[in-house]
């Protein structure tokens, strides 16, 4: 249900002056802090407000706006950013949703102080988002630190939808299946596979986001970004398909493990990474072949996942029943909490 913005929220706790505390703008719109009206309700919320892109209609632009709520409302997980309201304000649509005071991946990463126990514990939690997206049959496709918000409570919420793609619909049977069309490149590049980039070419959305998880998981661990582009005039792309190109001639069909696996530069150095278990994990999600890659359900099973303590609940109950919470707490809060006002790119609102 359409609710008037300007009814139902306020700006400020005690009046409505249509500019609220700004946390962050971009080229596609900006994100502000309002309170509901006449509530014992006194929490933060952020309205998502968008601004209407070059040769885009207002008729497309509030399709893709309802399109992202929709999606993001169905998803219900802990991991995964709560939408309160689609609103409306002066005939534009705007959406409002929990406040994640703690910022995005990025200031956590830009500070480096997480020791590996609490990045593991990111990662899970990003894995276990992701798992729950794609069994309801929607792909992000733009997973990065700046989608990637952390609550009070240091809990990650993966936010901004505006490129999810629906690939299963079950109201139109078991077998449907919607694929996308390499070339037709959505998200940001330097996290994204290398099958976007082929022009023609169908692929699985699924696997883009298994490989951008890896990469997420890299800048967590300080690894930095391995290449710009997955593309092979990317010279640092192109030594790591070498890698496993090498290694597949001899080993076609086999699985990588700790004692057998590509070298692939600056990736595949143990010492790296927490374990060495860790790293062929996400070798193994950013394997070139999208086919032989893994998923994302098989990634949060693997054993060294599985081990990870991690301190956000797993699932929110559908059947009303409290379940215990985990017994690991973690601080993945920044100290102090950063300043967050007028700043460009997170909140989902354009390139970082």
């Amino acid at each position: 249900m359409l609710r008037e913005l300007k009814k139902t929220y306020k700006s400020r706790k005690c009046c409505f002056s249509g500019r609220g505390r700004v946390l962050g703008y971009g080229s596609f719109g900006r994100a502000r802090v309002v309170y509901k009206r006449n509530s014992k309700d006194k929490a933060p919320y952020v309205v998502k407000e968008f601004f209407r892109r070059p040769n885009t209609t207002k008729r497309v632009l509030h399709h893709q706006i309802r399109h992202e709520y929709a999606v993001t409302r169905r998803a219900h997980h802990p991991n995964v950013v709560k939408v309160v309201d689609l609103c409306t304000r002066k005939d534009e649509l705007s959406y409002v949703m929990e406040y994640c005071d703690q910022g995005d991946l990025h200031d956590l990463i830009d500070a480096r102080i997480l020791p590996f126990k609490e990045q593991l514990c990111l990662f899970k939690q990003l894995l276990r988002g992701v798992a729950n997206l794609h069994s309801q049959g929607a792909a992000h496709l733009d997973l990065k630190p700046g989608n990637l918000l952390i609550n009070s409570d240091s809990v990650l919420k993966i936010a901004d939808f505006g490129f999810c793609h629906i690939f299963k619909d079950p109201s139109k049977g078991p077998h449907h299946f919607v694929r996308l069309r390499g070339g037709e490149v959505v998200g940001t590049e330097p996290y994204l596979p290398p099958e976007v980039f082929y022009h023609g070419v169908d692929y699985d959305p699924r696997k883009v986001d298994v490989w951008c998880c890896a990469n997420v998981a890299l800048l967590l661990n300080d690894n930095g970004f391995p290449w710009q582009k997955a593309r092979e005039d990317d010279l640092d792309y192109k030594l790591f398909v070498e890698g496993w190109r090498q290694f597949m001639r001899p080993n076609i069909g086999r699985t990588i493990d700790p004692a057998n696996y590509p070298y692939c530069g600056k990736l595949s150095i143990p010492e790296h990474y927490p374990s060495i278990h860790m790293m062929v994990l996400i070798l193994k999600m950013l394997n070139p072949n999208p086919r032989h890659r893994i998923t994302i359900h098989q990634a949060l099973n693997d054993p060294v996942v599985r081990a990870i303590e991690c301190c956000s609940p797993a699932y929110y109950p559908t059947d009303g029943r409290t379940i215990p919470g985990p017994s690991i707490k973690h601080d993945h809060r920044l100290r102090p909490a950063p300043p967050r006002s007028g700043r460009r790119g997170p909140w989902g609102l354009g390139p970082r």
